[in-house]
C-alpha cells in the first residue's frame, strides 16, 4: 500500500495467524523500502492479511472483500478499478505478474493450489496514476543449431525469454534468429543423459512443465514442419549415445591379458559389426580368428546376435585368438578311450559335428553325441588285445568286464549287472 495510506507499519500476521516480532516487523518494512528504491517505485509497506473466500465465488469477489472490508478502502474514496492483484513470490518476497481479467472472473475452486491457500500481493495506485508496468522475469536459454545436411553442431546464441514464458514463445525467438521463414520450421529438443526430449507441446511453460533452468541448452533444427518427420537431433543423439568401446588383446600374442586394444561400435549392433571393427583393427580376416568373452568361455559364433543380447555393455573385454571360428551349431569335443596301449599320457580325438543349438551355447544333444563317440571308437580306435570289439552305436566295456548287450548299459566294475529291462 502507499505510504499515505497505511503511515506505519501494522503488525504482520503469517496465515498461520502466527504474530512476528516488532523487530521482524520493522525488518520487513525495510526490505521493502530497499526493494522499492531498487525498483525507482514510490515506498510500499506491505501488510499480510488473511481473507477467507468461498470455493464457488470468484477471486474477484474476494478481491471486493479486500478492498470494502478488510481495508475500508471504499470508504476512504479509492476505486476499484484503482486496485489490482499480483502473484506473490513468498521465496523471493516481490510480486509477480498482474492477474488477468479472466483469472479474476474464474471461480476460487478452479484455482491450481497446492493447499487450501495461496499468496497475491495487492496493489493500490493513486487516483489518476497508472500502476507500475509489468516486465516479466527473464532467463537466458542457449541455442544451438544442428546443421541436418553435415550432422555438426553450430556455436550457441543466447536467447533471452520469459521465466514464465511458453515453447512458442522460445520458438519464436528461435525462428528469427535462425533466419525461418515461420516459426513452423524451427524444430526444438532437449538432450538430458541418454533421453533426447522433442519439445512438442506449445503451451507448456519452459520452466514449470519443461523444467528448463537459466542458462540450459536448448537443441534445435530447421525443418518444414516440426510437427511432423524425425528429429535429426535425438536420432545423432541416440546414435552417440550408444557407441560402446570393447577392448581385446593382441591376435600375435593371445598369452598376453593386458587388452591394449579397443574399438568403438553401436551398443545396439550386432556381434558380426565389433568383429569386423577388430578385423579391421588387426589387420586379419574376419574368418581368421575366434572371439569368446573371456580366455575360457564358449566362442561366441553367431554373428547375428545383438550385443544387447550377448550383454556386452561399455568398457567390456573380450578374448579373440587365431583359428577358424565354428559355426552356429557346431561343436569341438575331445574324447578319450580307456583300454588302448598309448604312448603318451592320453590319446584325444578330435571332430567337429553339428546338432540342434536350442540349448544354447555348450550344450549338446545326448543322442547325436553318442552317435559320433560311438562312430569314432568303432571306425577309428582300435580294440585293445583281448578286448571284444563293440558294434556301432554301443558303448565298449572297460577292460576285463563283460560287455552288455545291445541296448542295455553296462554295470560298472565290481556291480552285478542288472537283469534285462531292469533298471541297474
Amino acid at each position: 500500500y502507499d505510504a499515505e495510506l497505511l503511515p506505519h507499519v501494522e503488525d504482520l500476521a503469517h496465515l498461520k495467524k502466527v504474530k512476528v516480532s516488532a523487530a521482524a516487523a520493522a525488518a520487513e518494512a525495510a526490505a521493502a523500502e530497499q526493494l522499492a528504491k531498487e525498483k525507482g517505485v514510490p515506498v510500499r509497506h506491505l501488510k499480510l492479511c488473511r481473507v477467507e473466500v468461498n470455493l464457488p465465488e470468484t477471486l474477484e469477489q474476494g478481491v471486493r472483500k479486500i478492498w470494502r472490508d478488510e481495508l475500508k478502502l471504499e470508504e476512504r474514496g479509492i476505486k476499484f478499478e484503482d486496485v489490482r492483484l499480483r502473484d506473490w513470490n513468498n521465496i523471493k518476497r516481490q510480486p509477480g505478474r498482474p492477474v488477468t481479467r479472466s483469472e479474476l472472473e474464474s471461480v476460487c475452486g478452479e484455482l491450481d493450489l497446492v493447499t487450501n491457500f495461496k499468496h497475491f500481493y495487492f496493489e493500490v495506485r493513486r487516483p489518476g496514476e497508472a500502476f507500475e508496468e509489468y516486465v516479466p522475469p527473464q532467463m537466458t536459454v542457449k541455442l544451438i543449431q544442428l546443421d541436418t545436411a553435415t550432422d555438426e553442431y553450430m556455436e550457441a546464441v543466447d536467447v533471452r525469454v520469459p521465466e514464465e514464458g511458453l515453447t512458442s514463445d522460445l520458438r519464436e525467438r528461435a525462428a528469427a534468429i535462425l533466419g525461418a521463414e515461420s516459426d513452423k520450421q524451427v524444430r526444438l529438443a532437449l538432450l538430458r543423459g541418454n533421453v533426447a526430449e522433442v519439445l512438442l507441446d506449445d503451451g507448456k511453460q519452459l520452466k514449470a512443465e519443461y523444467m528448463i533452468k537459466d542458462k540450459e541448452t536448448v537443441y534445435a533444427e530447421l525443418c518444414d514442419d516440426w510437427s511432423t518427420g524425425e528429429c535429426r537431433i535425438a536420432q545423432l543423439y541416440l546414435e552417440l549415445s550408444s557407441r560402446i568401446r570393447v577392448s581385446f588383446n593382441s591376435l600375435d600374442h593371445p598369452e598376453d591379458a593386458s587388452h591394449d586394444l579397443s574399438v568403438q561400435v553401436d551398443g545396439r549392433k550386432t556381434l558380426g559389426v565389433l568383429k569386423h571393427a577388430i578385423a579391421e583393427l588387426c589387420g586379419a580376416a574376419v574368418d581368421e580368428f575366434k572371439i569368446r568373452l573371456s580366455r575360457k568361455g564358449f566362442e561366441l559364433k553367431d554373428l547375428n546376435a545383438s550385443l544387447v543380447s550377448l550383454r556386452i555393455q561399455d568398457g567390456d573385454k573380450v578374448y579373440i585368438e587365431r583359428g577358424t571360428p565354428l559355426e552356429p551349431g557346431s561343436r569341438i569335443f575331445k574324447i578319450y578311450v580307456s583300454g588302448q596301449a598309448a604312448e603318451t599320457e592320453d590319446d584325444e580325438f578330435a571332430d567337429e559335428h553339428t546338432w540342434g543349438d536350442d540349448d544354447g551355447e555348450g550344450s549338446d544333444d545326448d543322442g547325436d553325441a553318442a552317435d559320433v563317440v560311438a562312430g569314432i571308437v568303432a571306425g577309428v580306435v582300435p580294440a585293445a588285445p583281448g578286448v571284444v570289439p563293440v558294434a556301432p552305436g554301443v558303448v565298449p566295456a572297460a577292460p576285463g568286464v563283460v560287455p552288455a548287450a545291445p541296448g542295455v548299459v553296462p554295470a560298472a566294475p565290481g556291480v552285478v549287472p542288472a537283469a534285462p529291462g531292469v533298471v541297474p
